[in-house]
Order: structure tokens, then C-alpha cells, then sequence
């Protein structure tokens, strides 16, 4: 089972909506029911796959899906997630779901001008190492519902090596999930120069719409 995690709530954060509204969060109950529900799908005998989703960088609300994570907030949305998790190997960890710097149509329109043909070497080493990025994405209404909106501010992108280092530092061997770019549909990019992980409990994940398909490195 796939379950969505938002990191500014994880942590508790006070954020500042696209409106300028100001949004706390309360972080305790938020972990307290992401654990109940996990607890709930253990019994069931179902794995638990927490997925990134929700992301945004500095103060800003995660109330989007933002193109890859954050180095303002996603290392420590792993890491606390990691020591919540460590002692329980059916929870496994999907660092970010979906990323998309090189944009599968026009429409998804030019993220940071990353460009060019497919596969994107440039996307990929985003992904994997982290890099600078000129936007972020949020909801025009603050929260949710109204419509995106691509602001203009630079950000710290946290590739897969950084998060795989901020989970395995905590001690917790739980199996780790890395989905390509365009969406978690390309599978080029593991070929070429994949993440590393000391304890060898790394897959790639391919998204191919409705289903999941995992393939183990």
C-alpha cells in the first residue's frame, strides 16, 4: 500500500501559503495518524510504502507536488521518518514521487530550463546529486484547490544520494524506493549513474500509470 506523506506537516511547520496566509500545522498528530494508519496496514498484512509527495522549499506550503525534494526540508522529513520507521522492515521508503524536470509533454511546460531530448543527462544528475533550482510550484489559493502557479525562487534540490545518506545515518535498513525522471518513467537514468547504498536495499521504481513496477538492484 502507498501512502502519501506531506513533509511540512510531518514536521510540524508554520508555512506561509501562495496567498501570504499563514498555515500551522501540528506535526505530533499528523506522524500519530501516518503510524496508526502504517500499524492498521501491518495488521492487514500489507507492506506500507511512504512516499514523498508533497514538497516545498524554505517556508513555503507543500501543497503540491513540486518537481524533486528539497534540501530546506526533505533531509529532515527522511530522517525523522527513518528513526519513526527503522524497526519495522514492512514500511518501505519511497524517497519522491515521481520527479519531472524534463517534462513528458509541452504542456508540463520547462522546469529551470532543463530541456532537450529524452533521456535528459542533466535531469538526471538533478535527481540523483541535487542542484540549484530557479522555481518551485505552489496553489494560488494558499492551501488547496485554485490553480498552480510556478514562482520565481531559487532552491536547493536534494537528490536521491543525499536522502539515501539521511536514512541510512539513522541506523534504519528499511528498503528504499527511487523512481527516474518524467514522472517516475524512466528507467535510463539507473543505468547510467544510479544512487549507492551502503547496506544494499535499494530499488528503482518505475511508475507505469496505474501500476507500480519494482525492479531490484
Amino acid at each position: 500500500m502507498r501512502l502519501p506523506v506531506d513533509e511540512d506537516s510531518w514536521l510540524g511547520k508554520s508555512v506561509t501559503g501562495m496567498a501570504g496566509n499563514v498555515i500551522t500545522l501540528n506535526g505530533p498528530a499528523y506522524q500519530a495518524e501516518v503510524a496508526a494508519t502504517v500499524k492498521a496496514a501491518n495488521a492487514a498484512g500489507l507492506y506500507v510504502i511512504l512516499h514523498l509527495h508533497w514538497s516545498a522549499p524554505a517556508g513555503f506550503a507543500a501543497n503540491v507536488q513540486n518537481p524533486m525534494a528539497d534540501a530546506d526540508n526533505s533531509v529532515a522529513l527522511w530522517t525523522s521518518v527513518a528513526n519513526a520507521f527503522m524497526n519495522n522492515p514492512a514500511v518501505i521508503f519511497e524517497l519522491f514521487n515521481e520527479p519531472y524536470f524534463d517534462p513528458v509533454s509541452q504542456a508540463d511546460g520547462a522546469f529551470n530550463n532543463v530541456t532537450g531530448g529524452f533521456p535528459n543527462t542533466t535531469a538526471n544528475e538533478m535527481i540523483r546529486n541535487g542542484g540549484t533550482a530557479s522555481y518551485y510550484f505552489g496553489l494560488s489559493s494558499g492551501t488547496w484547490g485554485g490553480s498552480e502557479q510556478k514562482v520565481s525562487y531559487t532552491w536547493s534540490v536534494a537528490g536521491y544520494q543525499t536522502l539515501i545518506n539521511a536514512v541510512r545515518s539513522t541506523g534504519a535498513t528499511n528498503v528504499i524506493l527511487c523512481g527516474g525522471d518524467r514522472y517516475s518513467d524512466d528507467l535510463t537514468w539507473w543505468g547510467q549513474d544510479p544512487p549507492s547504498d551502503p547496506v544494499g536495499q535499494l530499488l528503482h521504481c518505475r511508475h507505469l500509470h496505474a501500476e507500480d513496477d519494482c525492479l531490484a538492484r
